[in-house]
This record gives C-alpha cells, structure tokens and sequence, in this order.
C-alpha cells in the first residue's frame, strides 16, 4: 500500500505529463475503493521511467493487442 501511495507523488514527476498524474490519481482512487485493476488510454506508449516506478510498486501493466496506447493496470 505504501507503495501505491509513493505513485503519486513519483509517476507525476517522471513525466511532465498530466496523463501520468490522472493515472496516479486513479490507481489511488481504485485502491480507496477497494478494486484491483484500472484501465487508461494514452497519446503514446508509457515512458520505460514510468514502467519502472509501476513495476516498483507491484503493478504489473498490459498493453491492448491491437496497437493501440491502451493499458490494463493490475495490483
């Protein structure tokens, strides 16, 4: 959990893209809700940084099959 909260404050500043702020604020979100996975789309394939700090934080991230910038973000 604590690790999910480090998210917001890392993922924003990896990038200086709202995308990666809106995904922080979501992941914290779903976890206040208790669920375990979220979606979001994105203008361009995630940022390796980013991957990192995800993976960091026990995230395990899968791109949609059909090229697109869709993510499907479990923990």
């Amino acid at each position: 959990m604590n690790e999910l909260r480090q998210l917001k404050f890392t993922l924003p500043m990896i990038h200086r893209n709202s995308q990666y702020s809106k995904l922080a604020k979501n992941i914290e979100n779903t976890v206040r809700e208790g669920r375990h996975s979220i979606s979001q789309e994105f203008d361009m394939e995630i940022d390796d940084e980013a991957i990192t700090a995800l993976k960091d934080a026990n995230i395990s991230i899968m791109q949609a099959s059909d090229g697109s910038y869709d993510y499907e973000f479990e923990f």
